[in-house]
């Protein structure tokens, strides 16, 4: 890796405007990725703010503002994935229908044979995530590519060279009650009728953390 500069630049040339976007977005259609990595669990809150637009607030955990106004939570999982029309290796976030797509193939005996690798379970061969329209029932469907392919030698180094730059547990630790609360500015204080964790909806504790087991980001195989 090129020495990085600090501070003040001898000239306009000299500043470093490259830096990668780690994050993958999904694109209607097909997006085909080569999973890289377990998930790495965390809770959001969907509110709702007084243009009505959905924000999306990590959970804190203990003494959550929104678990308090019993403001409904979620499991997510960000995945480290190699996204092929890129050609680079990528976080991705996905919901509970993508989890349980890929889970899917996990634990399908007919895919055993894939098994042995690396990376883990399902991460031998690549898998297309397909993104319908807007309102399409179910939005994203999951499809596992029949071709076992291990990654090449070039394919390898940029995807350890991501990992030593890149730490995914950082994006999913809890927030803070305060950056919560920062983060709740202009955002309708009426609360939810129930606190649901995915399709479950769950009592909150007395203390204003939601009962819901320990949500861990779990480490890269």
């Amino acid at each position: 890796m090129a020495e990085v500069k600090y501070g003040q630049l001898d000239s306009w040339d000299d500043a470093d405007v490259s830096t990668p976007n780690d994050f993958m977005r999904l694109l209607e259609g097909d997006n085909q990725v080569r999973v890289l990595t377990t998930p790495y669990q965390f809770v959001v809150h969907w509110v709702q703010d007084t243009s009505g637009a959905n924000r999306k607030i990590r959970c804190a955990r203990k003494n959550c503002p929104l678990c308090k106004k019993l403001v409904k939570a979620q499991y997510r999982w960000f995945v480290g994935v190699l996204d092929r029309k890129s050609g680079l290796p990528k976080i991705l976030e996905i919901s509970q229908q993508i989890y349980n797509g890929i889970k899917k193939y996990v634990n399908n005996p007919e895919w055993a044979e894939f098994y042995d690798h690396e990376w883990g379970k399902a991460m031998a061969y690549d898998v297309t995530i397909q993104r319908g329209p807007k309102g399409t029932n179910p939005l994203y469907t999951v499809l596992p590519s029949p071709r076992k392919r291990d990654l090449n030698d070039e394919e390898n180094a940029i995807v350890a060279n991501f990992f030593e730059r890149v730490d995914i547990n950082k994006f999913c630790q809890p927030a803070t009650p305060e950056e919560v609360a920062e983060k709740m500015g202009g955002i309708d204080d009426a609360p939810a009728p129930s606190y649901a964790v995915g399709t479950k909806t769950v009592i909150k504790g007395s203390d204003g953390k939601p009962e819901i087991g320990r949500a861990s980001c779990r480490e890269r195989v």
